[in-house]
């Protein structure tokens, strides 16, 4: 059931951000291959070896970890990327910046919840900060992959 669940949102969240008007397709992409890369670091070297979460043993559970830090926070990290550069005014830009983090959070205290992975040495919300930095240096990435790909 875990799997399934996880498996429709990331289906969901990747033809969302396929769908996002001010990314370009190759932009999507890359961001989601890139943002992959940054949230498996953030979940293997942080999260694993440090010991600061654990996964499940059940095989379905192992999977459904794999899917949500492989393919859908990326792809939710990408829908927000282009809310963010889609939203005109600034209010709800900043507003928009500010909750992002905290819905990543989200997903993650449901995983936790849910039973896919379990906190030890740290809170649930210490992450904020992982998550805003994971946030920062994707939109630093897409605004220097933007810059590469206008040059060409």
């Amino acid at each position: 059931m875990i799997l399934s669940i996880a498996l429709l949102l990331t289906v969901l969240l990747t033809i969302l951000a396929f769908r996002t008007k001010s990314l370009h397709k190759i932009e999507v992409i890359v961001l989601i291959v890139f943002i992959s890369n940054i949230v498996n670091n953030v979940y293997s070297m942080w999260g694993l070896n440090l010991n600061h979460i654990k996964t499940s043993d059940r095989m379905e559970e192992f999977i459904s970890f794999v899917l949500v830090s492989a393919a859908m926070m990326p792809a939710l990290i990408t829908c927000m990327l282009g809310i963010i550069l889609s939203i005109r005014t600034l209010v709800w830009k900043y507003l928009f910046i500010i909750i992002s983090p905290f819905l990543l959070i989200l997903i993650e205290y449901l995983a936790d919840v849910v039973g896919i992975i379990e906190h030890y040495q740290m809170s649930i919300w210490d992450s904020l900060i992982v998550w805003t930095s994971v946030l920062l240096i994707a939109y630093i990435f897409r605004s220097f992959f933007y810059s590469l790909l206008k040059g060409v």
